[in-house]
């Protein structure tokens, strides 16, 4: 189980004990990288993980042999540190999100294929499907994943219904690769500054509000999980961070019942009068990345984050102004994109730019003369602020190129 606690500076995620698991800033990194992640191999892993435990045309576990369970463990272990991977929610839940990812595979294939079992049989194939490493999750889950499986062993559910309610045909990790369409499709249509046909003229709670429309639009190509799996989190507001308890208990602790008569002891008033707190945070009980994902995206809204996509790269970053179309990321090549962005962008202007073309030119050809000693520094100085005087002529018109570039050679 993880706890989410969001302020006006991101969020922080804590275990049950209260102990820090990782953070997420302002820049939304995380967020960003999960959404283009290559997600095909971990079908392919999960796959051969079930196959070799669970035999779908008779409908029985494998029997296994030690040989098998050491085997099995390694192929867990490539599991883990995939999905890891993905996000820093994975690496600190990620034997939940198995443990979860299989047992939904096994219902939605009761389901696809109708195949019944009762509770104690469906207890024994769950537990034998998990691995030892996992098992140790708390009761209340596998009871929460057999209600799953009753809720789609419906009667009242037929074939037709399937698609709608499941997905139709049994595949790993679809949850995952909704979420990223869904949060890929929230970020542009509510929070892309380069976003058109008409989203440019709304501003951001108009296009949450468009969003929910279309979202909730019966239309058979809106992908909408969220109607599918309403999202559920238990929330708190607090007006203190996640750790401050712990430390304010290191001073003399007051008794609250007292404080009316007796005052707040000197020790507690120092150290709360240190604190420079100026929002309350929202903690938030958090079983399921969708639901970090899209609590983290309307945060962004209420904070009135604007992205966009690096050029370079293509991926979603968080932007101060308008202007700005490169992110900060190395690409492949060892270089930023924003510098990659920059060398472009004077090369573009250098196209449709006969006068800065020639002046380019001419600026290198002087400036290698001082490298030389051909030509002092002074020189160089008064020679450029010259040339950037005639430049801006030449570009207005008041300069003939040709006249410029004859004076450039001089």
């Amino acid at each position: 189980m993880i706890f989410a606690e969001f302020s006006n500076v991101g969020y922080t995620c804590i275990d049950e004990y209260n102990r820090f698991k990782y953070s997420e800033d302002t820049t939304h990194k995380f967020l960003f990288e999960f959404i283009t992640k290559d997600l095909s191999e971990l079908p392919i892993l999960f796959d051969e993980y079930f196959s070799k435990r669970f035999d779908t045309t008779n409908w029985r576990l494998k029997k296994y042999n030690v040989k098998d369970e050491d085997e099995d463990k390694k192929d867990f272990l490539k599991i883990q540190q995939k999905i890891a991977s993905i996000h820093p929610f994975y690496k600190y839940n990620g034997d939940y999100a198995i443990a979860t990812e299989i047992a939904e595979y096994f219902n939605q294939l009761s389901f696809h294929y109708r195949y019944k079992v009762d509770r104690k049989r469906y207890s024994n194939i769950i537990s034998k499907l998990l691995p030892s490493e996992i098992l140790r999750l708390s009761p209340d889950i596998y009871d929460a994943y057999y209600n799953d499986y009753c809720a789609r062993m419906d009667p009242s559910i037929d074939k037709n219904s399937e698609v709608l309610l499941f997905g139709g045909e049994p595949v790993w990790l679809n949850n995952e690769r909704e979420a990223q369409k869904t949060i890929s499709d929230m970020l542009y249509y509510i929070l892309d500054i380069t976003a058109q046909g008409g989203l440019e003229k709304l501003s951001i709670p108009q296009r949450a509000l468009l969003y929910e429309c279309i979202s909730s639009s019966p239309h058979e190509n809106i992908n909408a999980p969220f109607l599918k799996q309403p999202l559920s989190i238990r929330t708190e507001v607090s007006f203190v961070p996640h750790n401050f308890q712990k430390e304010f208990a290191q001073t003399e602790t007051p008794d609250f019942s007292n404080i009316k008569s007796n005052g707040l002891p000197e020790s507690a008033l120092s150290y709360l009068s240190q604190q420079k707190i100026t929002t309350s945070f929202f903690h938030y009980e958090i079983d399921r990345l969708i639901q970090l994902l899209y609590l983290e995206i309307v945060s962004m809204i209420n904070a009135n984050i604007m992205v966009r996509k690096c050029k370079n790269c293509g991926k979603y970053f968080v932007v101060s102004n308008r202007k700005i179309a490169y992110c900060n990321r190395i690409d492949p090549s060892g270089k930023c994109c924003s510098s990659i962005g920059s060398t472009r962008s004077f090369q573009q202007k250098l196209e449709h730019d006969e006068a800065l073309k020639v002046y380019t030119r001419a600026y290198k050809t002087h400036y290698a003369r001082v490298k030389k000693g051909t030509m002092s520094k002074s020189d160089f100085s008064k020679w450029c602020a010259e040339a950037k005087t005639k430049l801006e002529k030449a570009r207005t018109g008041e300069l003939d190129i040709t006249d410029f570039q004859k004076w450039l050679k001089i």
